[in-house]
């Protein structure tokens, strides 16, 4: 069995997609919340280590898109299509497309969820997001970048932080990478414009439908 078809592998890299939905929801939730209600140093330490932990296992939600390239150059994929000339062997790798397909709309749905709160926890606070913009999706693509080409990985941000920077900077200064994980980091943000609004308008279809419509106070007086 190939790796990708294993559970453990599955399971593995979709729950590193999805820590940072849960911090996402975290940070919105603590912020909207709870300020206010707490005093502002012990309000922020959390909302600091929380935005740390986010903005380290965000990538972790694209890599999930570049896991096409082993569809595309693993030996064992490569042959099986080479080798594909009966229906039945055809439809097998019709089916491992199929895989990866709702495997990579699984990542763009982690990580437009993983953005998400935390875009309406920084407009409650009055930031502006369109600034922050330019060095959020940078430092993402630089993390898909460690991630997938150095094989860091999330924890070490913390564990073996000298290292994961000295390679940063170097990338940085590379004329070569730093032009790829500028054009990724484009590309990033407009992906996440795309999601952001296809679950604004997927939400808004659902509570559309009959019976999930909520009254204001004053109609139901009336």
């Amino acid at each position: 069995m190939h790796s990708i078809e294993s559970p453990a592998w599955l399971a593995w890299n979709l729950s590193l997609a999805a820590i940072p939905v849960a911090l996402g929801q975290f940070l919105a939730w603590w912020g909207i919340t709870l300020k206010g209600k707490i005093k502002r140093p012990l309000w922020a330490i959390p909302m600091l280590a929380a935005g740390i932990l986010w903005l380290a296992f965000l990538p972790n939600s694209c890599y999930l898109l570049t896991e096409w390239r082993h569809f595309f150059f693993d030996p064992a994929f490569v042959n099986m299509r080479h080798a594909a000339i009966t229906n039945e062997e055809r439809l097998v790798v019709a089916q491992y497309g199929f895989f990866f397909i709702i495997y990579s709309l699984v990542g763009v749905l982690f990580y437009g969820l993983s953005i998400r709160p935390v875009v309406k926890l920084l407009k409650s606070m009055k930031v502006p997001t369109t600034v922050l913009g330019v060095p959020f999706f940078i430092l993402v693509s630089l993390g898909v970048y460690l991630g997938l080409i150095v094989r860091f990985n999330s924890w070490q941000v913390i564990t073996n932080f000298s290292v994961v920077w000295n390679t940063a900077v170097h990338a940085a200064e590379s004329p070569e990478l730093r032009t790829v994980i500028l054009v990724f980091a484009g590309l990033l943000w407009v992906l996440f414009i795309i999601v952001d609004v296809w679950i604004d308008g997927a939400v808004a279809r659902v509570m559309a439908r009959p019976g999930l419509h909520v009254s204001s106070p004053r109609s139901r007086k009336s």
